[in-house]
C-alpha cells in the first residue's frame, strides 16, 4: 500500500503561475492610474518586467513549499511502510500463537 493521494505538484505550479499573472494584472493596473499617458505596449513590457522582478524576489518561498510538499509525501509513504511491516509482524505473532 502507499500513500493514496495524488500529486499536487501540477496544482502548485499552476497556482504559481496564476499568482505570477495576478502580479503582473496589478502592476499594470497601478501603473495605468498613476501613469494614464503610458500607451499599451510599453505599459505591458513595464509591468512584464517588474512582475518578473518581485516573482523572483519570492520565488524561494514556492520552492519551500513544493520542497515541504515532497517532504510530506515521502514521510506519509514511510509512515505507511511501517504501519505495513507492524501489521506483519503482529499477523507473524499471531498465528505462531495459534
Amino acid at each position: 500500500m502507499s500513500f493514496n493521494y495524488g500529486y499536487t505538484c501540477p496544482n502548485i505550479d499552476k497556482e504559481i503561475e496564476a499568482a505570477k499573472q495576478n502580479i503582473r494584472d496589478n502592476i499594470e493596473e497601478i501603473v495605468e492610474e498613476c501613469c494614464p499617458l503610458l500607451t499599451d505596449d510599453p505599459l505591458a513590457q513595464f509591468a512584464s518586467r517588474w512582475a518578473d522582478e518581485i516573482y523572483n524576489g519570492i520565488e524561494s518561498c514556492f520552492e519551500i513549499v513544493r520542497e515541504t510538499n515532497e517532504n510530506m509525501r515521502t514521510e506519509a509513504e514511510r509512515q505507511i511502510g511501517n504501519l505495513e511491516d507492524e501489521i506483519a509482524e503482529l499477523k507473524g505473532e499471531l498465528e505462531a500463537t495459534n
